[in-house]
């Protein structure tokens, strides 16, 4: 091995825990599995406590970006801005709720 890989995989570890995961790739424990299920992401069982292989994260990383075209693109597009008559209508909405509530109240 050479000494570029040994200090590669010093700092860099072979497998992690279900809980790195989900911080590694921002997203819940369910989406984790179900990427295990699908075969996205490779892991193993050691004791009571399921592993999930780094290249196998790195590869899910890859293949979104190349179904993006490595381009970057918004998640949402921004909200519109209201209009007058929208704000107005929000306003008695609110005021309509709120005059719910307090007779509810009492």
């Amino acid at each position: 091995m050479s000494l570029l890989k040994s200090e590669i995989l010093k700092d860099r570890p072979l497998v992690v825990s279900i809980g790195k995961a989900k911080v590694l790739l921002d997203c819940s424990r369910d989406r984790i599995y179900s990427f295990i299920k699908s075969g996205e992401l490779e892991s193993y069982v050691e004791g009571t406590r399921r592993k999930i292989t780094m290249d196998s994260i790195e590869r899910l990383i890859a293949g979104r970006l190349a179904a993006n075209g490595r381009e970057f693109r918004r998640c949402h597009q921004r909200p519109p801005i209201p209009t007058e008559e929208t704000r107005r209508k929000i306003a008695a909405t609110k005021k309509r709720q709120f005059a719910l509530r307090r007779e509810a109240a009492a």
